[in-house]
């Protein structure tokens, strides 16, 4: 059986994640991510209370398929945590229709306590309808092994 090759336009909207414990902005545009997490973080022992943590969404959307809002939701343990909504300008859907809009939203946390196991998740809402869920962050006690 033959496979064709996906072609641009054949991208659906989906939403990239990084979990990580300290975002800098650089020069010419740039975002360093500094300790890029996995599935888990490990803490040694609860409660446990870290320094920064920060999520990183970028929501992706096909200029074929534009939207008004995307709405983006950290949710700790089924809760929504923290939330931000970006509304792109008509221009932005200008181009080519193999082209895609994405935007970067860090959200940076201060002094994050955990007194048990938990669990963060994201999620991206385009125009109140179409829901794109993203990967989770499940903070666990372990030991921390050099391999991750």
């Amino acid at each position: 059986m033959m496979q064709s090759t996906p072609k641009p336009t054949d991208m659906v909207r989906h939403l990239a994640v990084t979990y990580c414990d300290d975002v800098r902005l650089e020069l010419h545009n740039k975002m360093s991510l500094i300790g890029i997490y996995q599935q888990n973080m490990i803490v040694p022992d609860f409660p446990s209370r870290v320094l920064r943590l920060c999520i990183v969404l970028q929501p992706f959307s096909p200029k074929t398929m534009p939207y008004k809002r995307v709405r983006l939701g950290v949710y700790r343990d089924g809760a929504l945590f923290s939330e931000a909504h970006i509304d792109p300008p008509a221009s932005s859907w200008e181009g080519k229709p193999e082209e895609f809009l994405a935007v970067m939203v860090p959200f940076i946390f201060e002094n994050v306590e955990f007194a048990d196991r938990t669990k963060f998740q994201v999620r991206a809402i385009f125009d109140d309808q179409d829901i794109v869920p993203g990967p989770s962050l499940v903070v666990e006690k372990g030991i921390p092994s050099p391999a991750g």
